[in-house]
């Protein structure tokens, strides 16, 4: 699905207007650089045809003018996107949005979470998105959290922060089906967790995810069948795979995979208004209707 379909006509604009401003500047910086190694060449041609100098030598000379161009204009290029793109662009979504580049969320938040088994090592989380509905602020974070293995990755993609006036009592955790019953088969994680499995008389959810909580009773009241239509809706229109939690103030949903991360290549094809929002319309709307089932 197109998620430029649902903007208003005045967002669509002004979201496009970023994307040619993008594409300008990689245009330009492009051109600029191209235009910096074809001179870099020729004068490692005329310095090889005059001074006879080694051939080696003229190769790392002019590798190291061409490396040195390239790093330099996507540099530039990633500071124009970030600076001013990706603020324009999130701002023309409407809804009062926000953006950042750097996050609040910390690595501790991360922790508290408890949604994967595995210790966190190396974090980190930049391009928050905030906003608000009905009095509910909302933030989005692009996070990556990885142990510590050059490979062993805990977590790549969005997490949405929704925070509550009033507190939690227990804490709930929502995990794919087949981590609930790893958990069940393995004491050492359910003694870490000490949550008991919820029963929630929605077999079409309990297909897709199990719940543990502190408080049995409290999460059955959380995880409402609106809740449950909500959060199936959402894994199947985002087609990745969500985690969720209720804990002190606030409702967390990990979202697998790159749904929104603003980025731009400087040899890419030209920025669409559909690559550039990305899955960001369906991510604001899923942190919405959760906000809105408490305010």
């Amino acid at each position: 699905m197109d998620a430029t379909n649902s903007l208003e006509a005045s967002a669509l604009t002004k979201v496009q207007a970023a994307c040619s401003f993008v594409n300008a500047e990689v245009v330009r910086l492009r051109h600029q650089t191209i235009a910096i190694w074809a001179v870099g060449a020729a004068v490692a041609l005329l310095l090889w045809i005059f001074t006879r100098l080694g051939a080696s030598v003229l190769l790392v000379s002019a590798s190291g003018v061409f490396i040195l161009a390239f790093v330099r204009a996507r540099k530039e290029l990633t500071s124009s996107y970030t600076d001013i793109a990706v603020k324009r662009i999130v701002g023309g979504l409407g809804r009062g949005l926000a953006y950042n580049p750097t996050s609040s969320l910390t690595r501790q938040q991360f922790v508290t979470m408890d949604l994967f088994t595995d210790r966190c090592v190396r974090w980190k989380s930049r391009d928050e998105i905030a906003g608000k509905t009905r009095g509910v602020k909302y933030s989005l974070h692009n996070v990556h959290a990885a142990g510590s293995g050059h490979k062993a990755v805990i977590f790549d993609g969005v997490i949405i922060k929704i925070d509550f006036a009033e507190g939690f009592p227990g804490h709930t955790v929502i995990l794919p089906d087949r981590d609930g019953k790893l958990l069940g088969a393995s004491n050492g994680a359910t003694a870490r967790r000490k949550k008991d499995l919820v029963m929630l008389k929605n077999p079409a959810f309990e297909q897709s995810f199990d719940v543990y909580s502190t408080d049995y009773y409290e999460a059955r009241q959380l995880v409402t069948p609106k809740f449950m239509e909500i959060v199936l809706e959402a894994q199947a229109r985002l087609g990745t795979e969500l985690r969720l939690c209720f804990v002190q103030k606030s409702l967390f949903i990990a979202v697998a995979g790159h749904a929104h991360r603003f980025e731009t290549q400087l040899f890419a094809p030209p920025l669409t208004p559909q690559a550039a929002v990305g899955k960001l319309v369906q991510l604001v709307s899923l942190a919405e209707r959760l906000g809105d089932l408490r305010s």
